[in-house]
């Protein structure tokens, strides 16, 4: 039992939660009151066993990349978080590398079926792509500055296109032919979609940047080039910062589009005003992190804005 535990906890569960969350949130919500614009749709036409194939695929792959990350990353962990050291000291090595390999062509096997269902086979790539990125983040992509910190944030992106691609699709052959508007219709809904995949990108971005702050010691002694080692401290906290002030941009400028042309209301407004607080608040907090238990705090804050990205779903 005490082996389970710790193999669970390799694979970082709360963050797979917040992805199957995510993934159940864009479909019953944002995607089902988006079709009640429209009369003529009369629900989602996905089957739910499709769906809930495509959930476990991103978690699949979520939970393989966090294994293989700590695989690579022992001797830096052991600097960094030493009483977090899972792999080599409650895991096996051997267990530990088997069993990504196991999730990822479960995670593929899970892809083919999708495929199957759906009669068309390029989306079995996307996941292939993602095992492949993952694998090389630790010992090649962390090394350089920015590109491991673009990996994972291009990763994080992809959850909520992947989550809405097969439903969209489906709805597409469904009703398309009995729509007034069919391109403007679902163009509407991929708007939405994407400007989420892009909130998600550049708080990951952030998120990463600060992650990379609090592990600067064993970073550096390893020989990583991530941006504190080559920027340095203040500058990296900055360009986080950065980043979180675009997000809060975007979602000013996304929200008063959707206000102005009259498609929601107060409330929604209130939402998006919570939400750009809670940024505002929370860019505040990384721009002034000068220690390691700052950064960690930060790291919390900035997790915890994606939950909120995602209760703001309920009010798009």
């Amino acid at each position: 039992m005490n082996g389970i535990f710790h193999l669970i906890r390799l694979m970082r569960p709360v963050n797979l939660v917040i992805i199957a969350v995510t993934m159940l949130v864009i479909r019953f919500v944002l995607i089902v009151n988006h079709l009640k614009w429209e009369p003529a749709v009369k629900g989602l036409t996905l089957p739910l066993t499709v769906f809930v194939a495509s959930v476990f695929v991103m978690v699949l792959l979520a939970a393989s990349g966090n294994i293989i990350n700590d695989y690579f990353d022992q001797k830096v962990d052991r600097i960094n978080k030493p009483d977090r050291v899972i792999i080599g000291r409650h895991v096996k090595r051997r267990v530990a590398i088997i069993l990504h390999h196991a999730l990822n062509i479960l995670a593929v096997g899970l892809t083919a079926y999708i495929c199957s269902a759906m009669n068309y086979w390029w989306p079995v790539i996307i996941p292939v792509v993602m095992a492949t990125l993952l694998w090389f983040y630790s010992p090649v992509f962390k090394k350089q500055p920015f590109i491991g910190n673009f990996v994972v944030a291009l990763c994080v992106a992809v959850v909520p296109f992947w989550a809405s691609w097969f439903e969209i699709s489906a709805l597409n052959v469904a009703y398309s032919d009995g729509l007034f508007a069919p391109v403007y219709f679902f163009n509407q809904l991929w708007y939405r979609i994407i400007a989420y995949c892009g909130f998600a990108f550049l708080i990951t971005l952030a998120r990463e940047a600060v992650k990379d702050l609090e592990d600067l010691e064993g970073d550096r002694a390893e020989g990583f080039k991530t941006l504190p080692v080559v920027w340095g401290a203040v500058r990296t906290s900055r360009y986080a910062s950065m980043m979180i002030a675009v997000s809060v941009l975007a979602v000013a400028f996304f929200a008063a589009q959707l206000y102005i042309h009259g498609q929601y209301g107060k409330e929604f407004l209130a939402a998006s005003a919570a939400l750009i607080v809670i940024l505002g608040y929370t860019a505040a907090i990384v721009a002034r992190s000068e220690q390691k238990n700052q950064y960690t705090r930060a790291s919390k804050w900035l997790k915890f804005s994606m939950a909120c990205g995602i209760a703001y779903l309920f009010f798009i």
